[in-house]
């Protein structure tokens, strides 16, 4: 009887481990590189070719498609929450509305890319370039930004609170009404960007490149813009407080000096 029970046991392992994805569905993907609503959680596709997959609404949590090729792939709607995507090229992928939370997209490439709605929330995008992609109303809470290219992206009305963000490009980037609210982002470019009605509130833009940027209706109260390169930006309609407002007069006042 102590017998049976142990077997069992084993048994029961073992079939939660075959169980993490489904054997038909992963055996469908791997023929035809089509799966809709597929199960293949925690399956592994390294150094894999998977240029144009279908795969929307499918489960791929925790999956491994690291040095893999997902490039003009349908992965919208897709749950990717803990997927490793290191050195991953995706570009002119579909990803909006899926759940990369938790993700590791670094050394990747998903330039084109569209992940409008997506959740990335503690997502690490370091070394990643994801130039002219679409991002708008995407959730970037938490995410990790270290020398990420936003190079001409769209991420209007995206959330990016409580993101490390270091020695990224956001130059050419749309983020009009996004939230970049007491975030760091000393040194970070910004040039030739659309921040119209964006909350930049406590923020610290010292030294950052604002050269040519729209900050027409930001929000900057609190924030701070000590040596922030404002050459050409629109400043029209801001909502600052006295501080900043100071930061700003001082940097024109240095600037008309410099002309004369």
């Amino acid at each position: 009887m102590k017998l049976l029970g142990i077997i069992l046991v084993i048994l029961s392992f073992a079939t939660q481990r075959i169980e993490a994805y489904s054997v038909a569905a992963l055996s469908v993907f791997e023929a035809t590189g089509n799966c809709i609503r597929c199960d293949l959680t925690d399956s592994v596709y390294i150094k894999k070719d998977l240029r144009r997959s279908r795969l929307k609404d499918s489960y791929l949590k925790g999956s491994n498609f690291s040095l893999s090729d997902l490039s003009k792939s349908d992965l919208s709607l897709t749950d990717m929450k803990n997927v490793n995507m290191t050195n991953t090229t995706a570009m002119r992928s579909d990803f909006s509305f899926s759940d990369l939370s938790g993700s590791k997209l670094i050394d990747a490439n998903i330039d084109g890319s569209i992940l409008r709605y997506a959740i990335l929330v503690n997502t690490d995008l370091s070394n990643t370039s994801i130039r002219f992609a679409n991002l708008s109303s995407s959730n970037l809470v938490n995410s990790i930004l270290i020398e990420t290219d936003f190079t001409g992206s769209i991420l209007r009305f995206s959330n990016l609170s409580n993101s490390v963000i270091k020695n990224s490009s956001f130059r050419f980037a749309d983020l009009k009404g996004s939230n970049l609210s007491n975030l760091d982002l000393r040194n970070i470019d910004l040039s030739f960007s659309n921040l119209e009605s964006a909350n930049l509130e406590g923020a610290i833009l010292d030294d950052a490149n604002l050269e040519y940027a729209n900050l027409k209706g930001a929000i900057l109260y609190d924030s701070s813009m000590k040596r922030t390169r404002l050459l050409g930006a629109v400043l029209e309609d801001i909502k600052s407080n006295k501080n900043t407002f100071e930061d700003i007069y001082i940097y024109q006042k240095q600037t008309e000096k410099e002309v004369d």
